[in-house]
């Protein structure tokens, strides 16, 4: 690429995911983000630990203290389990192919903007939803007990 030009873009995860990958789109930067939503709105990719692992820990977590833990005792967690979800259309678009080595290392693949990839993501997707919707309820369970 030039000397002078940006080769991609890394998003915060506080900006409007939308407006940031058309805009990127549109001046043909690679757009990289640590939110799976973000892919599904046009991002190429993104990469970083399950959000659904991190909500179970923060209900153990919230559990032990409660139960009396002194939080200055608790050990740091840091995730354990990436995703690495790639966006074939926005590749498609940007140009050059994705690496068949780097799609079968990849935990899904978004094919399209307003649907899964297949039937198998959609349920991949359905368990995601399901399994950070229950967070809320362990944690309530934790406060009773």
């Amino acid at each position: 690429m030039d000397k002078d030009r940006v080769d991609a873009v890394i998003m915060q995860s506080s900006l409007p995911e939308k407006v940031t990958a058309a805009l990127a789109l549109k001046h043909r930067f690679p757009l990289v983000s640590t939110t799976k939503s973000a892919v599904e709105v046009g991002a190429l990719m993104s990469y970083a630990g399950r959000l659904a692992d991190s909500y179970r820990e923060a209900a153990v977590y919230v559990d032990k203290i409660l139960r009396g833990a002194k939080p200055a005792d608790l050990p740091v967690q840091q995730p354990t389990k990436f995703e690495l979800v790639i966006n074939l259309k926005t590749a498609k678009a940007l140009g050059p192919a994705v690496p068949q080595s780097i799609l079968a290392w990849s935990a899904s693949i978004t094919r399209s903007v307003s649907r899964p990839a297949s039937a198998k993501d959609a349920r991949r997707a359905r368990r995601l939803r399901s399994s950070t919707a229950r967070a809320p309820r362990l944690l309530k369970k934790g406060l009773r007990a």
